[in-house]
């Protein structure tokens, strides 16, 4: 009991209720994402995050959609150097680690010169790019305002959730959102 009830206030700071199905498959999932890297892809495994802090602005209690805030609370997002060199304008620096496009753990692909590699984003990282974005984007749907997580390294594709769980894609020169 002692378990869950710390669970329970590390992800739901607020309520305290756990919807305990919910964080069983998402625990489970990472489980299995994690398991798969180390076997294939050890690189991008070392891109993954420490769990999201439960508080501040930047926290877990921050999130309104609680599929999105569990997930977090597993890993908050990948550790990409070349993420950080692009957000800051740094190009000098960004044609030395052009070799991080791939290591986005959401997948891709890739035509020709034309790469589009998805990654999570720290929290932290996708307040910044969200304010970076605003007034630019619309970052709103029927149900409310998107908590942004992940996006590619162009950031012409970024990917939210909605408070009711829900997923939405923004791509670059087309209008509006798209449900996943």
């Amino acid at each position: 009991f002692h378990r869950w009830y710390t669970l329970a206030r590390y992800v739901e700071p607020d309520s305290g209720r756990l919807d305990a199905h919910l964080w069983q498959t998402i625990a489970r999932a990472w489980r299995t994402i994690e398991n798969w890297l180390a076997d294939h892809l050890p690189a991008i495994l070392g891109t993954l995050g420490e769990p999201a802090k439960p508080g501040g602005a930047d926290g877990l209690a921050q999130i309104a959609s609680r599929p999105l805030r569990y997930i977090l609370a597993v890993h908050n997002g990948q550790t990409i150097a070349l993420d950080q060199v692009l957000l800051d304008g740094d190009t000098d620096r960004a044609r030395t680690l052009q070799d991080d496009i791939v290591l986005g753990c959401l997948g891709g692909y890739s035509a020709y010169d034309h790469v589009v590699c998805m990654r999570m984003h720290p929290r932290a990282r996708s307040l910044k790019l969200m304010r970076k974005l605003d007034g630019r984007i619309s970052l709103v749907c029927d149900a409310g305002a998107l908590d942004l997580f992940a996006a590619n390294f162009r950031f012409d594709r970024l990917v939210g959730a909605d408070p009711l769980g829900g997923v939405w894609v923004q791509c670059r020169g087309r209008q509006g959102l798209q449900w996943m």
